[in-house]
């Protein structure tokens, strides 16, 4: 039968699975444990080629020399992983090298890695020797694949990623640029203290994560900021958790609608992670006890901070003095706080500015009225006092300026002790 893949396909000469003599000997003529319909009918006997297509690593199969050829991909971690070569294509069927000489072909009820296998849709034996498929079974191919798909989860890997890489795979796939990212470049920091860079790839511009002092202090891993809502840790096991909540960490607890992921080196770990509820779970309990523990120390602060600066603020200087004028704006100022049911008791009202401010109709120019700004001072019931910022207004009649009232208020209450009041 006539190559396959004709000049296509480069048998490749790099390392890779084992030494490539091993991948190489895939090509032959398989027997196959049960027919298959082809285009050119029932056939019991493919041509497999292993090779290069388009730079990437391929097994390509093939039932006739008019017959369109089946393309599976090599697929390097989970080959490294198993110990023995893995290939996937578009359809969702993978081949697995079960020994040399030997391969399997499955569409299970989930991708490799994901979940350990529990069914398959189909499965079949190809071999280049006709006693060993004689004396294979389809239950033995099918016991080999339910381990190969628990130990990829749960099993030793065969092969580790190797340490000094700076590739830290995503336990779920990130979008940048409407394109899904599987992996990130993290290139160690400079100093423990220095702050993080991200790449998708190499030479592409980075993402820049400030390392945080205070909050890494009080974690005990470090901490760094990418934005108001998003953070990295980097724990003790390698690995960095990245976390988006809803608030500015140090503004509030771990949410449910808070969401984190996990870059590892290990591919494996992650996969353990992702099939283990319980190891979630404990992810979660971290981030919520961590997120409460940062938020109570950046609550001291605010508290320290307000507490110095209540005892250190003072009413504003008073301006215009006029006793009747005064006591209508602390009426009207105490009629509007009974009706909006304010919880804090007015004790006075004054002026603040230097005179009053006419108030005209803007289209026809006749005095409206006049206004002044003022401070209300108020009780309130934690033993402080406040004042808000307000401006009181009289109307203007036509001959006279009418009773003092309150017209509007500047949102905010400031708080001081009431012996500056």
């Amino acid at each position: 039968m006539k190559s396959i893949i004709l000049c296509l396909l480069t048998i490749m000469t790099a390392q890779i699975w084992g030494d490539e003599s091993k991948l190489s000997a895939l090509t032959g003529t398989y027997h196959l444990k049960q027919p298959e319909r082809s285009p050119a009918g029932q056939t019991s006997q493919l041509a497999i080629e292993y090779g290069q297509l388009n730079g990437k690593k391929v097994l390509v199969t093939k039932a006739c020399n008019q017959c369109p050829p089946a393309v599976y991909s090599y697929q390097e971690e989970p080959s490294n992983t198993l110990g023995f070569p893995v290939f996937f294509n578009s359809m969702g069927l993978y081949v697995l090298a079960y020994k040399p000489g030997t391969l399997i072909n499955l569409l299970a009820d989930a991708q490799l890695g994901n979940k350990p296998w529990k069914h398959f849709r189909y499965i079949n034996i190809y071999s280049q020797s006709k006693s060993t498929l004689s004396t294979l079974t389809l239950e033995q191919a099918k016991s080999f694949a339910l381990s190969a798909s628990e130990q990829i989860i749960n099993g030793p890997a065969v092969k580790q990623t190797a340490q000094g890489t700076h590739e830290y795979f995503l336990a779920v796939p990130m979008t940048h640029a409407g394109k899904k990212v599987q992996s990130y470049l993290i290139p160690p920091p400079q100093a423990p203290d220095a702050d993080v860079q991200t790449y998708i790839c190499e030479n592409c511009a980075f993402d820049s994560w400030l390392y945080l002092p205070e909050e890494s202090k009080v974690a005990g891993v470090p901490v760094y900021s990418g934005s108001r809502t998003t953070n990295l840790y980097h724990l003790p096991n390698g690995t960095y958790l990245w976390t988006r909540m809803q608030s500015p960490l140090g503004d509030a607890q771990w949410g449910k609608h808070d969401s984190y992921n996990v870059f590892a080196k290990d591919r494996q770990f992650l996969r353990r992670l992702l099939n283990n509820k319980a190891e979630q779970k404990k992810l979660d309990q971290w981030l919520s006890q961590l997120t409460t523990k940062i938020k109570t120390y950046r609550d001291q602060q605010r508290q320290e901070r307000d507490t110095q600066k209540i005892s250190q603020q003072r009413l504003p200087e008073q301006g215009l003095t006029d006793a009747n004028f005064e006591q209508q704006a602390l009426s009207s100022a105490r009629t509007r706080a009974k009706r909006e049911n304010w919880k804090e008791t007015i004790t006075r009202t004054y002026f603040t500015g230097s005179d009053w401010s006419i108030l005209r109709n803007r289209l026809t120019g006749i005095i409206t009225g006049r206004s002044i700004a003022g401070i209300i001072v108020m009780q309130r019931k934690d033993g402080l006092c406040s004042f808000h910022y307000a401006q009181f207004v009289q109307a203007y009649d036509g001959s006279n300026y009418t009773t003092t009232y309150l017209s509007g208020l500047t949102p905010g209450q400031i708080k001081l002790h009431c012996d500056k009041t």
